[in-house]
């Protein structure tokens, strides 16, 4: 069992028998996650403001998968990371952004086949993408 315990959350939960999720905005959240529940969150974004620490919630498989990653201000200000914003279903057409984090890989193409040369190359690579909240 998964208990999240949130002052100040910014998200939703979206329940298996509801047609539209549960919408937070800056209030307390204490949420247990029980893998036997019925009905259960199918997903959830939740972000402690106060903490800056996101929280992604799926039920896979009769078992709940609880992400949790802390939104450093370096994350933020680092320029290779974009916040997106996307337009929400079923929520009052709130915005919702994420923090996609980029990194720089090397892509070893030894055959040559996409830089012409088979010399390794830099790239940005998506490597996570991070509920950071509702967009004011």
């Amino acid at each position: 069992m998964e208990t999240i315990e949130i002052n100040s959350c910014q998200g939703y939960l979206w329940r298996s028998d509801k047609d539209s999720p549960e919408v937070f905005t800056d209030e307390k959240v204490k949420r247990e996650f029980d893998d036997t529940e019925n009905p259960f969150v199918v997903e959830g974004q939740l972000y402690d403001t106060e903490n800056s620490m996101s929280y992604s919630i799926r039920y896979v498989d009769g078992q709940y998968l609880v992400g949790r990653y802390k939104v450093e201000a370096a994350d933020l200000a680092n320029k290779e990371n974009e916040i997106c914003r996307y337009l929400s279903n079923r929520m009052d057409n709130r915005w919702l952004k994420f923090l996609q984090y980029w990194e720089v890989k090397v892509n070893d193409d030894k055959e040559g086949k996409n830089n012409g040369g088979g010399k390794a190359m830099p790239v940005l690579e998506l490597t996570k993408t991070v509920f950071i909240g509702f967009e004011e």
